[in-house]
């Protein structure tokens, strides 16, 4: 059974956590990441912290569970119709447990108190595992490009159910 997922401001200590993945090979080639340091990602992570200061509508979240501590983080960043949401688990040993899910999960609930209308995911039509997080946590794709897909859930209006969404399997 997946852990519940809470969701928190991202702190310095979370930078060192989050850098650590630099170091699973795994990790890095799905999410993209450039080929640095630790250290260089660190202080990417620390750079991130203080950037949801200074950039109004961006902000990264920790998300956390009970015993393991940070398993991933989502972004948030604020549109004119929607916001941009994109999310991570790692490292790469814990992937295939849920956790995707349930981070994503979270952070609809916290778009809901928010009273955000939308949000929205680009992902990699390659990179099947996310399509999955998206379809189970409602999203539908509204574009689909060759590199880029772009995946849309309506929120309403009201607040969304603090229980949080029904994933679909």
């Amino acid at each position: 059974m997946t852990p519940p997922v809470t969701l928190r401001a991202f702190t310095l200590q979370d930078a060192g956590v989050v850098a650590s993945w630099a170091l699973d090979p795994a990790f890095v080639a799905l999410a993209g990441w450039s080929c640095r340091t630790a250290a260089e990602h660190r202080e990417h992570q620390r750079r991130l912290v203080s950037r949801s200061a200074r950039f109004p509508g961006w902000e990264r979240l920790a998300a956390t569970t009970p015993g393991l501590g940070v398993v991933g983080y989502l972004d948030l960043a604020a549109g004119p119709d929607a916001t941009e949401v994109g999310y991570a688990v790692g490292p790469s040993a814990r992937w295939g447990r849920g956790l995707g899910s349930a981070v994503l999960a979270a952070g609809v609930v916290e778009a809901g108190r928010r009273g955000l209308p939308a949000l929205l995911a680009l992902v990699s039509p390659a990179h099947a595992r996310s399509r999955g997080v998206l379809r189970a946590c409602g999203f539908t794709r509204v574009h689909a490009g060759a590199d880029t897909e772009t995946w849309r859930l309506g929120l309403g209006t009201k607040p969304v159910d603090e229980s949080g969404p029904t994933l679909r399997r």
